[in-house]
């Protein structure tokens, strides 16, 4: 019996030590991978598992398409005079978002009209 209760104790402690470990890794990873040059000013769903990213490198804005089989560079983005207010240039609620809406249902309507 005392051997069952060593053997609980010793796989409770190990379990304990790897959550532990854990919660701390992610705590330390998080940190560094936060920056304050990177940001994600807004993302559209495509799919069930894919998304239209825009994301803020600095002064750069790139438009990536993430899914399932990674993440991808689809262009450059240069925003025009009222797409970002001085919120948002740092994020407007809505503004890119609008505006692919508002392609895509112009593309739409185009493919209708053929």
């Amino acid at each position: 019996m005392d051997l069952v209760f060593q053997l609980v104790l010793a796989c409770g402690a190990v379990i304990g030590l790897m959550y532990l470990t854990m919660r701390l890794l992610r705590h330390y990873m998080h940190g560094s991978m936060s920056g304050r040059h990177l940001e994600v000013i807004e993302a559209v769903p495509l799919g069930r598992s894919s998304r239209l990213v825009l994301v803020r490198i600095g002064a750069e804005y790139l438009v990536l398409g993430v899914g399932e089989d990674g993440v991808r560079k689809l262009a450059d983005w240069e925003p025009a005079a009222g797409d970002l207010d001085d919120e948002e240039r740092g994020g407007a609620p809505g503004a890119f978002g609008d505006t692919l809406r508002s392609l895509l249902r112009g593309s739409r309507e185009d493919d209708w009209s053929d």
